[in-house]
C-alpha cells in the first residue's frame, strides 16, 4: 500500500500544533475571555478613576489612552499569547527531541503499523475517526482524541500521489465506519 518514513520539521509541527488549537473550544474560550477581560479592567479602572479627576482634559486623555490600549489588548495579546505557546511548544519539542525522531508508517490494508524508535505498534483503521488536511499535513485523528498520525505532503512525489493517499485514507476510515 504505502510506506512513508516521516520526520516532522519545526513548521510542520507548529502548524499541526495550531490547527489543533484552532479546533480546540478551550483555547478559543480562552482567547474570547482574554479579549473581553482586558478592555473591562481598563474602562473599569478608568471609570473608578474619572471620580477622582475633576479636570475635564486629563479625563478626556486618560479616556484616549484607555481605548487605545483597549483596541490594541483586543489584537495583539492574542498575537503574543499564540507566540508564547508557539514557544513553550517547540521548547518542549525540543528537550523531547521530537525533531530528530523518524517514524516509519506502513499503511496497509487494514491498520497502520508504525515503527518509532525500533517499537512496532499496529493500529487499525477503526480507531480512527477522521481525515483532516492543511496545506502541508494530512492528519489522522484518533477517536475522539487530539492525537493524530501526522503526514507531511512533501513525502509524495507529486499531487497526484497526495490525492491517491487521501483518497485511499478516506475509503479505508469509510470502510470502517460502516462495520
Amino acid at each position: 500500500m504505502y510506506s512513508i518514513s516521516v520526520n516532522l520539521t519545526e513548521i510542520e509541527y507548529i502548524e499541526y500544533m495550531r490547527f489543533l488549537t484552532s479546533k480546540n473550544d478551550q483555547f478559543k474560550k480562552m482567547y474570547k475571555l482574554i479579549r473581553f477581560l482586558i478592555p473591562s479592567f481598563l474602562v473599569t479602572f478608568f471609570i473608578l478613576s474619572s471620580v477622582f479627576i475633576n479636570d475635564v482634559v486629563t479625563m478626556i486623555i486618560m479616556f484616549c489612552v484607555f481605548v487605545i490600549a483597549s483596541i490594541l489588548s483586543i489584537f495583539i495579546v492574542p498575537k503574543v499569547i499564540k507566540k508564547q505557546v508557539e514557544k513553550n511548544f517547540i521548547k518542549n519539542l525540543k528537550e523531547k527531541n521530537m525533531l530528530e525522531m523518524v517514524i516509519h508508517y506502513d499503511f496497509e490494508e487494514n491498520y497502520i503499523e508504525s515503527l518509532i524508535k525500533g517499537s512496532i505498534g499496529k493500529t487499525d483503521y477503526n480507531q480512527f475517526d477522521r481525515l483532516s488536511e492543511t496545506s502541508n499535513l494530512f492528519l489522522i485523528h484518533l477517536n475522539g482524541q487530539t492525537e493524530a498520525v501526522v503526514i507531511p505532503k512533501r513525502c509524495f512525489e507529486d499531487e497526484i500521489q497526495v490525492n491517491d493517499f487521501k483518497k485511499f485514507i478516506e475509503r479505508k476510515l469509510k470502510e470502517n465506519k460502516s462495520l
